[in-house]
């Protein structure tokens, strides 16, 4: 199994907040906020839990919108991960990308 951390970033207010987000384990996602550049009176959620509902992404009272954009995140993360890598000559590669890095 694959566990995944890693930062997103989503607006919340007109501001960013930066969430880390971590795979729980049975398909749930946890969000902790790290950071928020907006207003102290419009702070969003510190820490939530998320999964995923047939196509679409769900809490327990969290603002659908920040759900959303976390969830398409993780979408992104693991189409990533499942997809193989082609060489520019149609080859799937098991190395670094792009070709060369460490």
């Amino acid at each position: 199994m694959y566990v995944m951390e890693k930062t997103v970033a989503v607006f919340h207010e007109g501001a960013i907040a930066h969430y880390n987000v971590s795979e729980e384990g049975n398909g749930s996602f946890k969000a902790r906020l790290l950071k928020y550049t907006g207003s102290p009176n419009n702070n969003p959620p510190r820490e939530f839990l998320l999964h995923k509902e047939g196509r679409h992404w769900a809490d327990d009272d969290v603002e659908q919108d920040i759900v959303d954009e976390i969830g398409q995140a993780i979408d992104l993360q693991i189409r990533t991960i499942d997809s193989p890598v082609y060489s520019s000559g149609g080859r799937e590669r098991n190395g670094p990308f792009p070709p060369g890095n460490p």
